[in-house]
């Protein structure tokens, strides 16, 4: 694509990924919950970005990265990004899906059933 409209797509692509991440980051302070995987969580979050998406973290991270996909004009790394997306959804969300529900119940399922996992 052209220079001039691969900035136009690439930097508000971008800046809407660090939006979503910034906004997640204050939820889970505010939550007093922690980031850290490694650590137990208190409470289910369901405010801010969750209401939007049961994971807003990767998704934040999904679109920062087709932004710089798009800046750097390559369709290999946006031809790669459902194959990222993938990856990350069955290593990593569906393990600490399970982490949840084992954790929360039924709270946890009802916030499941009415939430999409990505948007």
């Amino acid at each position: 694509m052209p220079r001039g409209l691969v900035r136009i797509i690439g930097w508000p692509v971008i800046g809407c990924g660090v939006l979503i991440g910034v906004w997640w980051r204050k939820t889970m302070r505010d939550a007093d919950a922690p980031v850290r995987t490694d650590r137990p969580v208190p409470r289910l979050t369901t405010e801010g970005p969750f209401g939007y998406s049961r994971n807003p973290a990767f998704l934040s991270l999904a679109v920062i990265y087709a932004g710089i996909a798009a800046l750097r004009n390559s369709l290999w790394a946006i031809l790669f990004l459902p194959l990222v997306v993938y990856v990350i959804q069955r290593e990593v969300i569906v393990r600490e899906e399970r982490y949840l529900e084992r954790t929360f119940g039924e709270e946890y399922l009802v916030y499941k059933g009415r939430g999409r996992r990505w948007v």
